[in-house]
């Protein structure tokens, strides 16, 4: 889906199964000229993996133990990608569903947009 326009309605929560903290994620995608409602059910947090510039961190915050926790500020600079488990809820990953709104026409319109008339049969 490359050709994602916009996200709506995005909606984000976290809950624990097993003392393990998991992420829901719902939201409508725009993608050639459709909408889709997506919801991904279960995204594995303990496994999230953050990959950031580590020359950019180093010139923007100076030396960098790799023993010593560090607050990492969020730049689009410095952090180049994040990436999650998605695990199966209810024997899926996730859904999706074409929420595209009806477009009412008459006859004339149909014709008009197909460029040739047509014949409603029974």
């Amino acid at each position: 889906m490359k050709d994602i326009k916009k996200v709506k309605n995005p909606k984000v929560g976290i809950y624990y199964e097993n003392d393990f903290p998991y992420m829901f994620f719902e939201a409508d995608f725009k993608c050639n000229d459709k909408t889709y409602n997506t919801k991904i059910g279960k995204i594995d947090l303990s496994k999230t993996v953050i990959k950031y510039d580590v020359q950019r961190l180093y010139e923007q915050r100076g030396c960098i133990d790799s023993s010593v926790y560090h607050s990492i500020p969020f730049d689009k600079r410095i952090i180049s990608n994040i990436t999650f488990d998605i695990l199966p809820k209810d024997t899926v990953f996730y859904t999706m569903q074409d929420v595209t709104p009806y477009k009412e026409m008459r006859l004339e319109d149909v014709e008009k947009e197909l460029g040739y008339k047509i014949k409603i049969v029974k």
